[in-house]
């Protein structure tokens, strides 16, 4: 973990529970984090109130992971990752929505960011300015992993890299073109600035997006309600379930 000055400092409450194998799920939908969390077996867990959130954690000693969430916006979620590093948390897998900016990527496709563009206000903040770069990386590993998975299970996914804004409604023609052009397949609110506080940190991190949107035409083609988007949350769900186990008997849990 790298050192700094920073008057304000992450804290945890002192009665938590304990985590097992120091992974967390960071899941941003309220609809994803219900069925996460009944798909982890923590329906019956009472969740304990994390910042504007929920944390559900088992208390025995053999559960998979923690799920924390919902959250919004690129500040909100660093927050939340910067109290799980400060609690113990070492590796944590984000699963989120994005929206289309390449024909490359359409609704219903699954996402794992192989970088991430910062067009948001909070990467900078855990990044000197002479890294000479926007483009923030996740976990090669957890990438690998992730994709590894995809394969195993025969699950389409997509690697590549995505664009972080704090403006939806300000994805311009231009900005949507210049973002399009150097290769990002999508874009959403939180994924840059969440890899950089996680490198900060020392935190293994990677995401999985579903694709609910597209806007590289240049005209908003929602699928939010589609049988296409609601597979694919269903699938980064497996997925994401996967990958916890497999981390989960890396550490002998």
């Amino acid at each position: 973990m790298n050192s700094d000055n920073a008057v304000i400092q992450p804290q945890t409450p002192k009665q938590w529970p304990a985590c097992p194998n120091r992974t967390a799920v960071m899941v941003s939908s309220p609809a994803d984090l219900k069925e996460l969390v009944a798909r982890a077996g923590l329906s019956g867990v009472h969740p304990h109130s994390f910042l504007n959130s929920r944390m559900y954690c088992a208390p025995q000693s053999g559960a998979t992971v923690c799920i924390a969430g919902p959250f919004i916006g690129a500040p909100y979620a660093v927050m939340l990752l910067e109290t799980m590093a400060a609690w113990g948390v070492e590796r944590i897998i984000v699963f989120g929505w994005c929206g289309s900016v390449s024909p490359d990527a359409g609704v219903g496709d699954m996402i794992i960011p192989a970088a991430a563009f910062a067009g948001d206000g909070t990467s900078p903040h855990y990044r000197s300015a002479s890294d000479g770069s926007d483009s923030i990386l996740p976990s090669s590993r957890l990438n690998a992993m992730l994709m590894d998975q995809c394969r195993e299970a025969g699950l389409s996914c997509k690697e590549g890299p995505i664009w972080t804004t704090d403006a939806v409604f300000r994805e311009t023609h231009e900005i949507i073109g210049q973002y399009r052009d150097r290769g990002a397949l999508a874009v959403e609110m939180e994924t840059s600035a969440l890899f950089a506080a996680a490198a900060w940190r020392s935190v293994e991190i990677a995401a999985v997006l579903a694709v609910s949107d597209e806007v590289y035409s240049f005209s908003w083609k929602t699928g939010f309600g589609s049988n296409a988007f609601k597979n694919a949350r269903k699938n980064a769900i497996e997925l994401i379930l996967a990958i916890a186990g497999k981390l989960n008997q890396e550490c002998g849990a």
